[in-house]
């Protein structure tokens, strides 16, 4: 009896002695567990929008620096800036946007803009995560826009096995981002010539009425300036088709 008790011993020992070498590499072990259990979504990634045939009969046009080719039933409204179909609806609006503008009219419109204040820890805290990572730190000006590229494609439940502290706090908050976003908004990338787009379907929501369509389109000579472009239009087909005619000038 003693010497069974001594030998469960000796084997109780070395799986706790195991159970702690292995906790000592990867701290985060638990938490890696916990989040492929909870999350769905937390190890997906961006696959690639496929293309499909422009019908000859589309129209094309240049508006605010791209080129796309829509429906013949397509008008330009007065604006430049937006499409309607022919019941007069809006079907496609066209904004072009510029990072680094735009932050220096945030920063002249509050002295207490920060990129970084819907978040829930400070800024050095995040540094230090994509640091630990070895993930390239957003740069102030697109911090908000970057970050979120990065939990949508890039954040996976491996990252946590060797965080410990705040970086853990960290990537357990992007992590619960990452599973809201992909249930609200499924994303695909593209890439052009000088060009690369993120694409995303979403359905009806509290801020948005209707099922929609979106596109974020770079250049990729001055990743600052893009183009946001929201669709409208009821027929799937039709939207994936004006997608794959969209070029830069």
């Amino acid at each position: 009896m003693k010497k069974a008790l001594k030998i469960g011993g000796i084997i109780l020992g070395i799986i706790l002695a195991a159970l702690l070498i292995i906790f000592i590499f990867f701290p985060g072990l638990f938490t890696y567990i916990k989040v492929k259990v909870k999350y769905d979504n937390i190890d997906r990634g961006f696959t690639e929008f496929k293309k499909v045939e422009v019908p000859n009969d589309f129209k094309t046009y240049t508006v605010k620096g791209i080129t796309l080719s829509v429906p013949d039933s397509y008008v330009l409204k007065d604006t430049g800036s937006s499409f309607k179909n022919s019941d007069e609806k809006s079907v496609l609006l066209i904004m072009e946007s510029d990072s680094l503008e735009t932050d220096e009219l945030m920063k002249g419109y509050s002295e207490d803009y920060d990129t970084w204040e819907y978040y829930k820890y400070e800024e050095a805290d995040y540094k230090h995560f994509f640091e630990t990572i070895g993930e390239t730190f957003p740069t102030p000006y697109d911090a908000s826009s970057d970050i979120l590229w990065f939990i949508r494609d890039k954040l996976k439940a491996k990252d946590c096995l060797k965080l410990r502290g705040r970086d853990m706090d960290v990537f357990l908050e992007l992590a619960d981002s990452k599973e809201e976003s992909w249930k609200t908004e499924k994303t695909w990338e593209l890439a052009g010539e000088n060009s690369f787009a993120y694409i995303g379907h979403g359905e009806a929501n509290e801020l948005i009425k209707f099922d929609f369509w979106t596109m974020n389109i770079f250049d990729q000579n001055d990743l600052t300036k893009y183009h946001y472009l929201l669709f409208k239009e009821d027929d799937t087909e039709v939207i994936k088709q004006i997608i794959s005619s969209i070029e830069l000038e």
